[in-house]
C-alpha cells in the first residue's frame, strides 16, 4: 500500500513516459529505420514499467505486439490511427503532431464514446465548439441554452472507424 502523493507523482511520471513513447512515434513516423523503431519499443518498455498510480491503477500494455502497431501505423492503418489518436485525446500537447504525421491530417476528427448512460463526444469538434462559445463569449452560467450552426457536412465523405469496446486501446494515463 502507498500513500496518494506517492501514486499521483507514479501518475506523472507514466504520462511523461507516454508522451515521450508518443514522440517516439513521430520521430518513427516521419523516419522510419531500425533506429527509430528501437527508439519506440524502449519508450513503450518505459511506460510498461512505471507501476501503480492513483488514477490509473493498470499498468500500460505498450510493448506487446509493438512491432506490427507500427507497422499498421506506418502503412496508415485507420484502426490503429484511430486507436493511438484515441489515447493522445485530452490535455496531450502532442495530439495535434499526432494527427499532422496520421492519414487523417486533413480531416476533423471527432470521438464518441457510448457508456454508463451517457455520451461523450471530444476531439476537434469539442475544441470548435468551445472556441466559437469563447469567441462569442457567451454567458456560460446559469440556464444558457445556445445553438451553433455550421455548413453542411457531405457525410458520403465521413469515415467511421470503431476503436474498440475499451477506449483506452492503449491502456494509457490519464492526461495531465
Amino acid at each position: 500500500m502507498s500513500d496518494a502523493l506517492t501514486d499521483i507523482a507514479r501518475d506523472e511520471r507514466r504520462a511523461e513516459c507516454f508522451e515521450n513513447f508518443g514522440r517516439k512515434v513521430i520521430e518513427f513516423i516521419k523516419n522510419p529505420n531500425n533506429d527509430t523503431r528501437q527508439e519506440v519499443t524502449s519508450a513503450a518498455k518505459n511506460t510498461d514499467n512505471v507501476v501503480g498510480g492513483y488514477w490509473s491503477r493498470d499498468k500500460t500494455n505498450l510493448e506487446k505486439g509493438i512491432d506490427g502497431r507500427l507497422d499498421k501505423l506506418q502503412n496508415g492503418d485507420n484502426e490503429e490511427w484511430s486507436g493511438l489518436l484515441f489515447a493522445f485525446d485530452g490535455n496531450y500537447k502532442l495530439w495535434d503532431e499526432l494527427k499532422a504525421v496520421s492519414p487523417f491530417s486533413d480531416m476533423v476528427v471527432v470521438f464518441i464514446e457510448y457508456g454508463m448512460g451517457k455520451t461523450e463526444i471530444s476531439g476537434e469538434l469539442e475544441e470548435a465548439v468551445k472556441e466559437v462559445l469563447l469567441l462569442k463569449e457567451t454567458e456560460r452560467e446559469g440556464r444558457n441554452r445556445y445553438c451553433i450552426v455550421m455548413p453542411k457536412i457531405n457525410s458520403s465523405e465521413i469515415k467511421t472507424i470503431w476503436v474498440g469496446r475499451d477506449p483506452r486501446y492503449y491502456n494509457i494515463p490519464p492526461p495531465r
